[in-house]
């Protein structure tokens, strides 16, 4: 019998953390307090990675002046 792999679309930042949040709400509903814990912490976790990773880029965009610079990337011409 053949191996069928599913294909999985990728999730968004959104959609980690509220399944992030429903396993929270579900390890608090029935007391797990160490996954409470522990996935608490990864959310958390995640929430400041992106948070820092979005400032950098923000900073990058503004040291490279990036939309002057697409812009005038854009708008070259060459001539022959």
């Amino acid at each position: 019998m053949p191996i069928t792999i599913l294909k999985t679309n990728k999730m968004t930042k959104t959609e980690i953390l509220n399944d992030l949040e429903m396993l929270i709400d579900l390890a608090s509903t029935t007391h797990d307090s160490f996954s409470f814990n522990r996935i608490t912490k990864i959310k958390e976790s995640l929430e400041s990675l992106w948070t820092n990773e979005e400032m950098y880029v923000e900073e990058i965009k503004q040291v490279l002046n990036y939309d002057e610079t697409m812009f005038n990337l854009n708008n070259i011409s060459i001539r022959i």
